[in-house]
């Protein structure tokens, strides 16, 4: 969590025009996409049983982690020119 506070994470996530709403910064679902990676849940299929984790939450700046749906429909709202070539 430092390290991505020195390296300015949300900036960098605003810079990349990431999507986000009011409710769900860009920075805190790429956070909770992070958080999910770490905590080490194999699929997006079984994040249910974690949404409720209130450290999963904090990590992502948020009260608890987005739901699935939000997760899934996420990666599918990221422009193709965000990323580096």
């Amino acid at each position: 969590m430092p390290y991505l506070e020195k390296v300015g994470f949300d900036e960098l996530m605003t810079k990349a025009k990431l999507p986000g709403s009011s409710m769900i910064p860009a920075g805190c679902a790429m956070r909770s996409l992070l958080a999910l990676k770490l905590f080490g849940g194999a699929r997006h299929g079984h994040l249910m049983s974690h949404v409720f984790d209130q450290g999963l939450g904090l990590f992502a700046g948020l009260n608890v982690i987005p739901k699935r749906a939000f997760l899934t429909e996420y990666s599918c709202r990221i422009d193709p020119r965000s990323f580096p070539s």
